[in-house]
């Protein structure tokens, strides 16, 4: 009885190890493939600088737009944000930083101690890539 359950089988235990050998050796030779990519490059490492995107940063206070002008004044905590750009090199360098708007769009009407996600206004082909921090906490200017 045990001999006979080996023997009906021995061929599916065959195939089995035959199949599970093939997806072994398929996953492996792709592995082999991605290290090789991922560490072998025919670029060298300076020509590789000069293809890379040219980027500045600036450090710009946040304005707080609002919709109604009946509304107190307010600022932002923090009061500046850091805004990294990208763009064409010759673009990057001359770019003055009154080019960038950055702001935040308060309520209707705006509410003190309130997160506002902080917005950018670029000028053409800059693009921005990071604003820190990117939300600004709304609060009243203190009346005089």
């Amino acid at each position: 009885m045990i001999r006979e359950r080996i023997l009906n089988t021995v061929w599916l235990t065959l195939a089995s190890l035959v199949l599970a050998t093939l997806i072994w050796l398929t996953v492996q030779a792709n592995l082999e493939k991605e290290t090789r990519l991922v560490y072998q490059t025919d670029t060298p490492a300076d020509e590789m600088d000069r293809h890379a995107v040219p980027q500045r940063r600036f450090e710009l206070p946040v304005v707080v737009r609002c919709n109604g002008t009946n509304y107190p004044s307010f600022r932002t905590q923090p009061t500046t944000v850091s805004v990294t750009v990208s763009g064409d090199a010759k673009k990057i360098s001359a770019m003055e930083s009154k080019e960038i708007l950055v702001f935040v769009e308060a309520g209707d009407p705006p509410t003190a101690r309130e997160l506002c996600p902080v917005q950018v206004a670029m000028p053409p082909n800059v693009n921005w890539i990071r604003v820190l921090p990117n939300m600004v906490l709304l609060q009243p200017l203190p009346h005089p």
